[in-house]
């Protein structure tokens, strides 16, 4: 949270660099000194301790906001970009980024070199934006030159959400390119050309095997490629709330997970190296899927809990939620400011923070959630076996609560970047959360069966294809409603601000109540079939 509020407070108070260091140096000096003051000071109270530890992490939550926004390399494209600038030379590191009404897009360049008023070619570096004329198609490692002045993009100065995007992604500088020249074959960083070529790869093998539109919506889903989708498919997704869909987060990798999981185990593995391996694969696929915010944040999280099962340790949730945070925005502070880094973040924070608290009042199976370690264990010598509830309320607890409480968290989010809120988002998560989960499973069992044999991939695609096109044709129903996407104004900083103060107040004051809101069901009022079901389970347990 210090490091938000240190990226937060650098955007607002401190004007925008305009040369390599600046800010850098004293900000990062700033933070050694509060942790030196911190280790020196050993006697001070841990209140205080942890309060030095916070503003030595806002210190560097600034520096990395500065270190964004003015590159340190005296090469970078950046401080070789002028308007005496005739083009770039340069790779195509992403094609057909974002694309305008206009039809032109915009491809991401790894550039090579500024050529200037004589046409001299001045070599530099870093990412820059070109926009490419209409009509004109690029591919990925492609070496072109774009005609046009460069331009540097500047936080406060350029409002367009194009320049926005651009920014948080690490692109600097943009350029008009009024002509596209190629040269032939550049040549990529190694993981960037293997991550990409490995995503093409799986794309075109599970659009090979689903076929139709469904297979280019089952390879957004799975391995991130998002560029097959058709605009009308993705407006069915977007426009009716469930846009979360197509990026890919923790349900994702946590079935890729668990499908290495279970290999392991086949293979006898032993616990380490089982979680040594789902580290590596949760790794390699954020990398594939593109490594968007979402995907990052989940596979850090993987990562964390993975090796604290390996070290004997318990994970923790919200530490690793803070830690995903520092490392995505450690290398694109920017990211901050979009919409996807917020949607992702926020909605896994009210489940991690907010979801067992209404769970407990829904389904409670346990004592007070304030109550003490002493208070735990009286409960569990009055009460040895925990209340069993019905298979509704077990559902509502499971399923329906996160749901609503994610939707009430996002919102605000959603109304401040899109202008709209979606009324027929929750009754279409309800449907599509548990169907995600049997539809991401076909699509992992297609692509691991069609790499190995493809008429066997296809049993599973067709199966995959079948759920695809019910779900299609759902949202395809719910996009032609009058009230899929109602248009509303755009609430301000402090809307937002006091929201989720009030979410955090309510929250709170839930989870000190010692009584649930919907109270325990008595033995004697259960069905006859769950207490005979019970009282089965334990014969069992006291024969084994």
């Amino acid at each position: 949270m210090a490091f938000i509020l240190g990226i937060l407070a650098a955007d607002l108070l401190l004007p925008e660099p305009s040369g390599p260091f600046m800010y850098v140096v004293v900000l990062l000096a700033v933070s050694a000194g509060f942790v030196a003051l911190t280790l020196l000071l050993r006697r001070i109270r841990p209140g205080f301790r942890r309060l030095l530890f916070g503003c030595s992490f806002a210190a560097l939550g600034a520096a990395a906001w500065a270190s964004a926004l003015a590159p340190a390399s005296p090469r970078h494209v950046l401080w070789r970009a002028s308007e005496y600038s005739s083009g770039v030379v340069g790779t195509v590191v992403r094609e057909n980024a974002w694309a305008s009404r206009s039809g032109r897009s915009t491809a991401v360049v790894l550039s090579e070199g500024v050529a200037d008023s004589m046409g001299r070619l001045v070599p530099c570096e870093g990412l820059l934006g070109a926009r490419i004329p209409e009509g004109v198609t690029v591919d990925v490692g492609g070496r072109y030159r774009f005609d046009g002045a460069p331009k540097p993009l500047s936080r406060r100065g350029d409002r367009g959400w194009r320049s926005r995007l651009l920014l948080s992604t690490g692109v600097l500088v943009s350029v008009d390119a009024g002509r596209v020249v190629p040269l032939g074959r550049g040549e990529l960083p190694l993981l960037w050309e293997w991550s990409d070529r490995l995503q093409s790869r799986f794309s075109l093998l599970i659009r090979r095997l689903v076929g139709g539109e469904e297979g280019a919506l089952l390879a957004a889903m799975l391995v991130g490629d998002r560029l097959v989708l058709s605009p009308a498919s993705r407006a069915q997704f977007t426009e009716t709330g469930v846009g979360h869909v197509l990026a890919i987060s923790g349900l994702h990798v946590g079935l890729v997970l668990w499908f290495v999981w279970e290999a392991g185990r086949f293979a006898c593995l032993t616990l380490r190296p089982r979680a040594l391996l789902g580290i590596c694969v949760a790794v390699s696929y954020a990398l594939v899927a593109g490594g968007r915010p979402s995907v990052v944040r989940a596979a850090v999280m993987v990562c964390c809990y993975l090796a604290a099962g390996a070290l004997g340790r318990s994970p923790d949730a919200a530490s690793a939620l803070g830690l995903s945070a520092i490392i995505v925005l450690a290398r694109r502070p920017l990211q901050l400011f979009e919409p996807g880094f917020q949607l992702s973040f926020i909605a896994v924070a009210a489940l991690v923070f907010g979801s067992p608290v209404l769970r407990w009042h829904a389904a409670p199976s346990g004592p007070p959630l304030l109550s003490s370690a002493e208070e735990r264990r009286n409960w569990s010598i009055l009460f040895p076996d925990p209340p069993r509830h019905s298979r509704r309320r077990r559902f509502t607890a499971s399923t329906i609560v996160p749901l609503v409480l994610v939707q009430v968290a996002l919102v605000p989010v959603i109304a401040r970047h899109f202008g709209q809120v979606h009324p027929l988002a929750l009754p279409l998560n309800i449907i599509i959360v548990p169907v995600m989960g049997v539809v991401l499973l076909l699509g992992l069992l297609t692509l691991a069966l069609g790499l190995i044999w493809e008429p066997a991939g296809m049993v599973f695609g067709g199966s995959a294809w079948l759920l695809l096109r019910i779900l299609r044709f759902l949202f395809g129903l719910a996009h032609r409603l009058p009230f899929a996407a109602i248009e509303v104004a755009r609430p301000s900083i402090f809307f937002l601000v006091v929201w989720y103060v009030g979410m955090a107040v309510a929250l709170l004051m839930l989870a000190s109540v010692e009584e649930p809101l919907l109270p325990r069901v008595p033995w004697e009022l259960q069905p006859v079939w769950a207490r005979r079901r019970w009282r089965r389970g334990r014969d069992v347990e006291k024969a084994g």
